[in-house]
């Protein structure tokens, strides 16, 4: 009996898919367990070619050559040897990437490098923006793909340079599309888009954060007041202090660094021992969100405002 007659006559699949050919077979079945019903599938490959038959047995049109896989691995290794930028690059981009080539490098990140490239030329401002980050034990696999396309699996770790914010490791896919004997597509598919988006964010992040340090540690009262001011914010700086509270001009819009300043001086009439801001990007990337955990006590006239305030503040151009 075969494969296929056993497992319906036994009851072990409702439906089956059997193609053989080249020495390669491809099973695809639902396997009934009990009241549920488990979607299995095994494909068994051609152990001297390394090409599953996939999609239900339908062949692939597997017309990558070894040759196409060892091109797409000399480029990486251009790349990694710093070929496509400097003095060489348009030589080496010319010997690897057709005229009219494309690489679609977006994702869902704020950022101008994520976008796509076409011909030579912006293939090149696309390599020299690589290097604002630092890839750490980049790691490419490559392999023959469907429809004729070498794929590459790619680890690695990365360190936005600006910032040193560091990734963890993690590994992403690319697409390659060989046309006579050169790369003429390229598209990569992300493996984790939210770390990505979390270095950038921390361009801008990182001097909200920093500013809260600076003025925990009173950096923003004292002789050096101005000169801290100045390092964090623009000489045209707007805070907006404005609130519904009596008693007090001190909650309006400050200007300039000499606002900034008479606000955080107004702020050290107030004891603010659990002052925990959590920091975050906003909607946009020049947007940085802190949400504010507080307990307050103004010493000016002794008296206890103890109290529980969440605050909602938006720090824009930092």
């Amino acid at each position: 009996m075969s494969l296929s007659d056993h497992l319906m006559a036994t009851g072990q699949a409702e439906s089956l898919s059997l193609r053989r050919g080249g020495g390669c077979a491809a099973v695809v079945f639902g396997a009934l367990l009990g009241a549920s019903i488990s979607i299995c599938t095994v494909v068994l490959t051609n152990t001297e070619a390394g090409h599953p038959l996939a999609h239900f047995g339908a062949p692939l049109d597997l017309a990558a050559t070894a040759a196409d896989v060892d091109m797409v691995r000399q480029s990486f290794a251009t790349w990694g040897a710093g070929g496509f930028v400097g003095d060489e690059a348009a030589a080496n981009v010319a010997k690897f990437w057709t005229e009219d080539a494309a690489v679609d490098f977006t994702a869902n990140i704020d950022e101008p490098l994520y976008r796509q490239y076409h011909g030579r030329d912006e293939l090149l401002s696309f390599f020299q923006h690589l290097l604002v980050l630092k890839f750490i034990n980049f790691t490419p696999t490559l392999f023959a793909g469907p429809g004729g396309t070498v794929m590459s699996r790619n680890s690695y770790k990365s360190v936005l340079l600006s910032t040193g914010a560091e990734s963890t490791s993690q590994a992403d896919f690319m697409e390659f599309h060989v046309q006579d004997g050169k790369i003429s597509r390229a598209k990569i598919y992300w493996g984790d888009q939210t770390q990505a988006a979390n270095q950038w964010a921390s361009e801008t992040i990182s001097p909200v954060s920093e500013v809260f340090r600076a003025w925990g540690a009173g950096m923003f009262n004292g002789v050096d007041a101005e000169k801290t001011a100045a390092t964090f914010f623009t000489q045209d700086i707007v805070l907006d202090a404005t609130a519904e509270i009596r008693g007090t001009d001190k909650y309006r819009v400050y200007h300039g660094t000499s606002g900034v300043l008479a606000w955080c001086q107004f702020l050290t009439d107030f004891e603010m021992p659990d002052f925990t801001p959590i920091v975050f990007a906003g909607p946009q990337r020049d947007i940085v969100m802190a949400h504010v955990f507080l307990q307050h006590e103004i010493q000016a006239h002794g008296k206890n405002r103890s109290s529980e305030d969440h605050g909602h503040d938006a720090l824009q151009g930092c």
